[in-house]
């Protein structure tokens, strides 16, 4: 995504002398114009997870939704969602890092869509249904993140694997595949 001057992605990565071979997750913003970087370590490589999955959207310009999958070698899979501030502003102050935590289909997609100020996740649950959690995400000085009642779409067959999601205002697009 892009915002505040930069083009963000999240992505998980492996520690080369990691002898579980697990992963973590970095947040990395690469600036427009000129050639700075800025990057944060979301999770460490070197847990018991495997995270894949990744998403991120920006909820205005102010702060980051970053959504991925935590998979337990026993096979509980969790998708995590966590909203953390952009940059500093002016003054100084920044939004608190909020996360959320939803169970997950192991190998559940994850998709995630903001606008200035709400967000979507978008998952598969162990039961293999798609579920939308929507988010009210308060601008400064009123930096609350909100969770709002989740949606589970009706059961018309079984998801591929495939969400992609789209905001803009207080509207949010989802597509999926099914199987």
């Amino acid at each position: 995504d892009v915002c505040a001057g930069f083009a963000w992605v999240a992505h998980a990565y492996r520690d080369a002398d990691d002898p579980e071979g697990t992963d973590g997750l970095i947040l990395d913003g690469f600036q427009l114009v000129g050639s700075g970087r800025v990057g944060r370590l979301l999770v460490r490589s070197g847990g018991s997870q495997s995270v894949g999955r990744t998403d991120l959207a920006c909820v205005g310009s102010r702060r980051h939704a970053v959504g991925w999958v935590d998979a337990e070698p026993e096979g509980d899979a969790t998708v995590r969602i966590r909203f953390l501030p952009v940059l500093a502003s002016e003054k100084g102050d920044r939004p608190p890092s909020v996360t959320r935590s939803f169970a997950a289909e192991e190998s559940s997609p994850v998709a995630v869509a903001a606008s200035r100020t709400r967000a979507w996740l978008a998952w598969e649950t162990p039961q293999h249904r798609i579920r939308v959690k929507p988010f009210d995400v308060g601008p400064g000085p009123d930096f609350a993140v909100t969770p709002r009642r989740a949606i589970t779409l009706p059961d018309t067959g079984e998801p591929s694997g495939h969400i992609a999601l789209a905001a803009h205002g207080s509207r949010v697009l989802i597509a999926y595949s099914l199987r």
